[in-house]
């Protein structure tokens, strides 16, 4: 179990700059390769086994870009403290974590636009959306 360990701690230490710049810094590799599976992992629970056909179809994509959207929120209050419990699981310090509280924030953005995307283009095909715009007195005014 060490040796894996060790290879694994080597293997996700090292960090590129790009040459003759120092003010960019990508973070290492270790880091990089969790927030990808991150991103991976979210984007695969947007897309996997989520085909409904006919006229639902962007409504089912909408809406689970919604329930990932809400799953987030969590862990992004979880690491947004500067004692949180995720620090001490981890035995890692705010500063450390807080790369992973702005992609993780940034992640919860893409499933939001994700959402009103979806909902905005599945409304759009009906005339949904003209039709709300019409009818409903709070779209022009915002008020009630």
């Amino acid at each position: 179990m060490a040796t894996i360990t060790a290879f694994v701690r080597e293997v996700s230490y090292p960090q590129f700059t790009p040459a003759r710049n120092y003010f960019v810094r990508i973070p290492p590799v270790g880091v990089v390769l969790l927030l990808l599976t991150y991103l991976c992992y979210i984007i695969g629970l947007e897309y996997y086994h989520n085909f409904v056909p006919g006229a639902q179809h962007f409504q089912a994509f909408g809406l689970r870009a919604t329930l990932l959207s809400a799953a987030q929120l969590p862990l992004l209050v979880l690491l947004a403290s500067k004692n949180n419990i995720i620090g001490y699981l981890v035995g890692s310090s705010y500063e450390r974590l807080q790369i992973f509280h702005r992609w993780v924030a940034r992640t919860l953005f893409l499933t939001a636009t994700l959402h009103g995307g979806y909902q905005l283009y599945g409304w759009n095909q009906y005339g949904l959306v003209s039709l709300e715009r019409e009818t409903d007195t709070c779209w022009p005014t915002g008020t009630s």
